[in-house]
């Protein structure tokens, strides 16, 4: 009898053991119950601000919101866009022509303009497995787009109208997934972009390098495939420097490496190499952009770029630019109209703009300016 109780005594404290073992791992083996999210405040609309807009800004913009949210939702796509108007003025008082000398869409000296009217419409790639984007700009913008883009050979007056960007995108399934983007479509070279509200430069004023230095626009196709989590690469052929009648029949490259090793750092470094000319005279022109995009803190972004271009018996060589910027956004979306201060330095030597021949633009010295919207 005493040696029963013992064993059972013994199996007892055996089978407790293996519960006890047993339990790390059972717990290890279950998912951590997923934590309740909370949910996600709504877009808050415009209200009263430093402007003291009161009365229409706020009531305006939840209207706008309710109607493109209708309209999305029954086309399926994406709705967005914009209107810009503004005045310029020149401390040269350029006359003949009133043009103010190294800039291109805020070249108007003295003149209010309607800049632009943008509407750009998105289809997502995840409705159909292949996405759409077909944006188009209306006003002086418009037109001044359209003078910087050889669509024929005619360089007549353009209208108020130019198609900004037509592509289609999709993802094929290989690794990590190929993104391709083909159609009409924005340079990646630079800083800077066109025109566009909530970018880094959204005032019409650009920098010289964005003036003269790099590409506008590329029509061709373009493969993107993400290496790592903070490094993806890209290539592919374009018909060269804002040229979507292509001058030559010779397709330029068209490639980069986006490296993101943490929030606070970016850096974008492209490259664009092909000839340019309208006759195959060996001339290959080669322009390399490196863009370094830094947050220290919220809501401040500094920005660093260097661009080099080169291009083969030209009149000039070698050009390359030199610029620094920072964001720092005085108003927010809740406290009324956006606003941005963006601070401006930059060096360039000789550089080119156009599809046609490299000529020597200007040698300048660091250029200080600001701007405020």
């Amino acid at each position: 009898m005493d040696r029963m109780k013992k064993g059972t005594l013994v199996l007892a404290w055996l089978l407790s053991l293996l519960v006890l073992s047993l339990r790390p791992i059972y717990a290890q083996e279950q998912k951590p119950a997923e934590e309740q999210k909370p949910a996600e405040p709504e877009e808050k609309p415009l209200g009263p601000g430093w402007l003291s807009l009161d009365c229409c800004v706020g009531p305006l913009d939840i209207a706008i919101a309710n109607g493109k949210g209708a309209l999305e939702t029954a086309l399926g796509i994406g709705i967005s866009g914009y209107l810009d108007t503004g005045y310029t003025w020149s401390s040269n008082h350029p006359h003949s022509p009133a043009n103010i000398s190294g800039r291109y869409f805020d070249k108007d000296y003295n003149k209010i303009e309607f800049n632009n009217f943008h509407l750009a419409l998105d289809l997502p790639e995840k409705t159909y497995g292949v996405g759409y984007h077909v944006s188009g700009d209306f006003g002086r913008a418009g037109e001044l787009l359209r003078e910087a883009t050889r669509w024929n050979d005619h360089f007549l007056k353009q209208p108020s109208a130019e198609l900004r960007e037509s592509y289609v995108t999709t993802t094929i399934p290989f690794g990590e997934g190929l993104q391709f983007k083909g159609g009409l479509f924005v340079s990646p070279l630079g800083t800077e972009i066109l025109p566009s509200p909530g970018n880094y430069n959204d005032e019409i004023s650009r920098s010289f390098a964005f003036n003269l230095g790099v590409p506008l626009r590329h029509l061709g196709g373009l493969f993107t495939y993400p290496v790592l989590k903070t490094l993806s690469v890209s290539g592919g052929l374009v018909t060269g420097w804002d040229d979507p009648h292509d001058n030559n029949s010779s397709p330029s490259f068209l490639g980069g490496v986006n490296f993101t090793p943490a929030d606070a750092f970016a850096l974008a470094s492209n490259i664009i190499i092909g000839p340019e000319q309208a006759a195959p005279t060996g001339r290959t022109r080669t322009t390399w952009s490196n863009v370094a995009t830094i947050k220290p803190m919220d809501p401040l972004t500094v920005y660093l770029e260097y661009t080099l271009g080169y291009e083969a018996k030209a009149p000039t060589a070698v050009g390359n630019g030199m610029r620094g910027g920072m964001r720092f956004p005085a108003l927010r979306r809740g406290t009324g109209p956006s606003a941005s201060i963006p601070r401006f330095a930059e060096k360039c030597s000789s550089t080119v703009r156009a599809p046609g021949p490299t000529l020597p633009v200007f040698s300048s010295p660091t250029i200080l300016s600001a701007t405020q919207r």
